[in-house]
């Protein structure tokens, strides 16, 4: 690869921003794919280590954290969009429960979980703000 003026590119630095865009595209692709971090660097072609240093790097937090908030958005888009129950949008996103899919909304959002903030009517603006407004103060 020809190096770029200033030397700001190299073919390592393309390396790295390609593994971590692979490594992202795989993530949206296959959402509710149990995905740990040795599957994920596995199928890049990195060591895992190297995954979570490029990931981190480039988004301001680890792969398995992102995948968490990503899913919990999308799910919160589906809770508000649709009619589908709780527990098929949970699986849908990679939970495998609705309980554990309530877990990990309720530690994110800090919030009683989806059942009850779906119920009373409002849930997805509101978990919406919350995750991109933790995302930011995260970044």
């Amino acid at each position: 690869m020809p190096a770029c003026p200033n030397n700001k590119w190299d073919g390592s630095r393309a390396r790295a921003i390609l593994s971590w865009e692979k490594s992202l595209g795989l993530l949206h692709s296959r959402i509710a794919h149990p995905w740990t971090i040795a599957d994920l660097a596995d199928e890049v072609g990195i060591s895992r280590s190297a995954l979570v240093e490029r990931f981190t790097r480039y988004l301001s937090e680890p792969p398995m954290t992102y995948l968490t908030r990503w899913r919990l958005q999308l799910a919160a888009r589906s809770l508000e969009r649709t009619s589908r129950g709780i527990a098929e949008i949970a699986a849908d996103v990679g939970y495998e429960s609705e309980a554990a899919f309530n877990r990990a909304f309720k530690r994110e959002l800090g919030s009683s979980g989806p059942i009850s903030q779906r119920s009373q009517g409002s849930l997805t603006q509101k978990a919406g703000e919350q995750l991109e407004r933790r995302a930011a103060l995260d970044g």
